[in-house]
């Protein structure tokens, strides 16, 4: 192999390296329980010795959300501007149920106008030098352009991130004209992990998942702004339809083994773009829109999440023991528009898609693929 190709491989191999050693120096070690970190632990482990500026874990339930960071230069807490269409301000976060605070979830859509958060510092946020900004986010929507998180407004410069549709970009300004990075798209109706790293001198990384996705040698220079803003842009609207939970902004640009830290963190393998969530159960488990697959056994039910707000989030159960496994709906919710619960024996499997709601109906589950044992 080419030397040029080692180097090409370098981080890969140091994540897979790193990866192989963490149940040998994390809680955990040499159990069947967790060998990382919870996510917020690990980030305290970093911001240690890392210039952690700002990290909100939107947990709080409602304004003001709190800055955790203990950056010398805070408190910043996020605080909401009340303006058309209402944020919700818990739901269900990204995070393992015994590591989750929760999150918020912005409501409007591009050019409508809805609530926000800001946070303000005059020099911690403007992004004039090494930056990491890093946060899990849950697109509701595919349509236009909605900016999720940033400084930039029209006249004066900054920079924010944002989608259109649902593709990744980053966009910088300053009195020398705008930049922007394009990167790759983002899963509806999932959680995915992203990071997004850069130098205005440098360039910029965009990272899904704790796994590095697309590099662009965009620059620009210093920047005026110093609030950041978080669910819509400055000035202009363009707001995102979505939830956000642990939004952190860094000055450093964080390497890819730190960014895969805490994209695997506390053994989250969530829905990132990348890897499947898979959960194996023997008892009744109350399924959540981050399980992927299910793989059941014993006499047991599966209870839906509510499909209410996650259209197109698909589901797969299977029974893979000799019992009967009942697949349950949430309240009033059907599953191929009937109240009955579904039942599967020995070796049966069924896909499930929600569809979030049709005209004149109440949100439920439809059934687009099943498999029944000979």
């Amino acid at each position: 192999m080419p030397i040029d190709s080692i180097y090409d491989l370098s981080d890969k191999a140091l994540v897979e390296i790193k990866d192989w050693l963490k149940p040998w120096f994390r809680p955990g070690a040499g159990s069947t329980t967790a060998t990382t970190l919870p996510f917020a632990d690990e980030m305290a482990v970093l911001a240690a010795t890392r210039d952690l500026r700002g990290y909100w874990r939107l947990g709080d339930g409602a304004t003001p959300f709190a800055d955790t960071s203990g950056n010398a230069g805070g408190p910043n807490n996020m605080v909401k501007t009340v303006i058309g269409t209402a944020m919700t301000d818990s739901v269900t976060g990204a995070l393992p149920t015994a590591d989750d605070d929760g999150a918020v979830q912005f409501n409007a859509l591009g050019a409508t106008t809805g609530d926000y958060l800001t946070a303000t510092h005059v020099t911690l946020f403007r992004g004039s030098g090494d930056t990491t900004i890093a946060l899990w986010v849950y697109p509701m929507s595919a349509t236009g352009t909605q900016t999720i998180f940033g400084t930039m407004d029209v006249a004066n410069g900054g920079w924010y991130f944002a989608l259109s549709g649902l593709q990744m970009f980053f966009t910088r300004k300053d009195g020398g004209g705008t930049k922007t990075a394009v990167g790759p798209n983002l899963p509806l109706n999932k959680w995915t992990f992203v990071a997004v790293s850069w130098n205005p001198g440098a360039g910029v990384e965009f990272y899904l998942g704790g796994h590095l996705v697309y590099s662009d040698t965009v620059v620009q220079g210093v920047f005026d702004q110093t609030a950041l803003r978080l669910g819509r842009r400055y000035t202009v609207p363009e707001s995102f339809q979505g939830a956000v939970d642990e939004v952190s902004i860094w000055g450093v640009r964080l390497t890819a083994v730190e960014i895969a830290t805490l994209a695997n963190s506390g053994g989250l393998a969530l829905s990132d773009g990348f890897t499947t969530s898979v959960v194996s159960t023997s008892g009744s488990y109350a399924a959540t829109s981050h399980d992927d697959v299910i793989l059941a056994s014993g006499t047991s039910t599966i209870t839906l999440p509510t499909a209410d707000g996650i259209t197109g989030k698909q589901i797969t159960i299977k029974n893979i023991g000799a019992g009967t496994i009942t697949v349950a709906q949430t309240g009033a919710e059907t599953i191929d528009g009937s109240a009955t619960d579904l039942t599967l024996a020995a070796a049966d499997s069924v896909i499930l898609v929600s569809d979030g709601g049709t005209t004149g109906s109440a949100a439920g589950w439809q059934i687009v693929g099943s498999y029944s044992y000979p």
